[in-house]
């Protein structure tokens, strides 16, 4: 490879990996000088680069994550990611763990691309060659039929079909009194944002409005059973799960840490034992104690837990031996329990993902349940590490390879040129897309496939994908997988971006090696994917790139 061909791809992958900074891009309308910038400021203007939104007022539902998907922890996300897709304030879905390529980033749905995209090569439902889910608001049905767009019909998708909404955050900006959505302004039927009308009156309070939208029982409630689910702090309701104000059912709050214990369940009891000889009959994961034979936690007798996998050993008797296990995660999508057999992986008592030994929630000290909607699956009590281990990428991985598609005009290009310029996910490219979706869905379809931000990788992956060969699409995708795995389970925006930052340059390095196989086509017939080419403007990339691929 030549000298020139490898500063490409440096210029194009590395960050913080003890590399030379290069220049690879000119200066753009925000000041920035090179690629390197980008994946770590982000072309949008964020501050880490990621999609995941600043901290939102109140519950995360569709009325204050309409365009985006609620997380695990309540924190809305722009919907837009595969470990994090969804939009209207409903749950995110993982489109990696249920086994879709990607994240379409304009319709926040689930998606592969497929060939014909019919009833033979898709059980949900088809916008051009996409296959969705089929689950989705706005991409709903099944048998690889149209997809029907429900939301805009004021319907929601349940079942692949389009159906009546219940009453509820989706669908009321008042409050429900049953099934009905009310003005939820009235003392006796007072709410907002689709939940359960209040009845103020009962509490001498009054019902105010906000802005002619809902309202909110104000004045000075009595706080008891009969009102509050936390603890009374005073005549205020709190959620009684704070260490100084713990209870339940109205009661009056306790100061669990002025006498050092902790609160758990509205209860003030004392801190867990600590793992020691003493304590655990299996071994100490930090504070926690385990059963001990499980390969990846093996030993005993209050000691430090081994990984034996790590030495392709195997964990008998509580002791890690010289004989490989026979379930890996080569083999094995599911966990692999004690006689080295594949397990699915969501059960309590068997609970992983990966090729993974299985973990016995209810054997961890205190007793745990199995979280199967994180990815991938470990114990609730489990989830701190950040980043996640990462096993291996699937052998069968690749980035997609998009097809040339005569559907967009050189007005939509010039269009998407402008709008985007700012970033992928800027409120100008995002706002393009959707205006494109309503007048010629196919080219948005296709200009869709290219939707990221360059430290972003996916579209610059699969720009190039045609021009190399499938050991080069497996190094790229499994990038992809392998960032987006490990980083799942950090704790908001920041944790994600120092993760992603940190994987690149130790579990996933051996990846960003290997994608110096791009650096050839970079600099020959693929050489129109290459940022370079547009001086680091995501608009005009946009719109290069969706003439070869997308325009007439």
């Amino acid at each position: 490879m030549s000298a020139r061909a490898r500063t490409l791809v440096f210029r194009t992958l590395s960050i913080a990996f003890g590399l030379a900074i290069l220049a690879l891009v000119g200066a753009s309308g925000c000041g920035r000088s090179n690629l390197n910038d980008y994946l770590v400021d982000g072309a949008d203007g964020s501050v880490d680069g990621s999609d995941a939104r600043p901290p939102e007022a109140g519950a995360c539902n569709a009325t204050t994550c309409p365009s985006g998907c609620c997380d695990p922890t309540g924190t809305c996300q722009t919907g837009a990611s595969i470990t994090q897709c969804g939009a209207l304030g409903e749950k995110c879905q993982s489109c990696q763990a249920e086994g879709f390529q990607f994240c379409d980033p304009t319709r926040h749905a689930c998606g592969n691309k497929v060939g014909s995209c019919s009833a033979t090569d898709c059980s949900g439902c088809c916008e051009g060659t996409t296959c969705f889910a089929g689950s989705d608001p706005d991409e709903c049905g099944g048998g690889g039929k149209t997809c029907q767009h429900c939301q805009s019909a004021g319907l929601a998708c349940a079942g692949q079909q389009c159906v009546q909404q219940a009453c509820g955050p989706q669908s009321c900006k008042g409050c429900c009194f049953g099934d009905q959505c009310l003005a939820g302004t009235d003392q006796t039927a007072c709410g907002v944002a689709g939940q359960q009308c209040a009845n103020c009156a009962a509490g001498s309070q009054t019902c105010v409005s906000g802005g002619g939208i809902g309202g909110t029982c104000q004045g000075q409630p009595t706080c008891d059973p009969t009102t509050c689910k936390g603890c009374c702090n005073g005549n205020a309701c709190v959620p009684g799960t704070s260490s100084t104000a713990c209870g339940i059912a109205g009661q009056p709050c306790a100061d669990c840490a002025a006498s050092g214990e902790a609160c758990a369940g509205g209860q003030c009891l004392p801190p867990p034992p600590v793992c020691s000889p003493k304590t655990c009959p299996g071994c100490c994961s930090g504070n926690t104690c385990l059963p001990g034979n499980a390969n990846s936690s093996c030993g005993l007798g209050g000691n430090v837990c081994v990984d034996c996998a790590s030495a392709n050993e195997s964990c008998q008797g509580q002791t890690c031996v010289n004989v490989p296990p026979v379930c890996n995660a080569q083999n094995c999508p599911g966990c692999c329990d004690l006689g080295s057999a594949c397990q699915p992986g969501f059960v309590d008592s068997q609970c992983g993902q990966g090729g993974a030994s299985c973990e016995d929630c209810l054997a961890i000290n205190p007793p745990s349940r199995c979280d199967v909607n994180v990815t991938p699956r470990t114990c609730i009590s489990q989830q701190t590490q950040c980043p996640s281990p990462y096993p291996a990428c699937p052998a069968n991985l690749q980035t997609p390879v998009p097809t040339q598609e005569l559907v967009c005009t050189p007005s939509d290009l010039q269009n998407a040129a402008s709008a985007c310029a700012a970033g992928a996910h800027s409120a100008g490219c995002q706002s393009f897309f959707k205006f494109e979706q309503s007048q010629n869905a196919k080219c948005a379809t296709c200009l869709g496939t290219f939707d990221y931000n360059f430290q972003e990788l996916t579209g610059l992956f699969e720009c190039v994908a045609p021009f190399v060969d499938a050991t080069c699409n497996h190094d790229t995708a499994c990038i992809v997988d392998c960032t987006d795995s490990s980083c799942a389970q950090c704790p908001g925006a920041g944790a994600t971006a120092q993760c992603q930052n940190q994987v690149r340059t130790g579990q996933c390095s051996g990846y960003y090696q290997g994608a110096q196989c791009i650096a050839q086509a970079f600099a020959g017939p693929g050489a129109f994917c290459n940022p370079n080419q547009y001086q680091g403007n995501v608009g005009s990339w946009m719109a290069g790139v969706g003439k070869y691929y997308c325009g007439q």
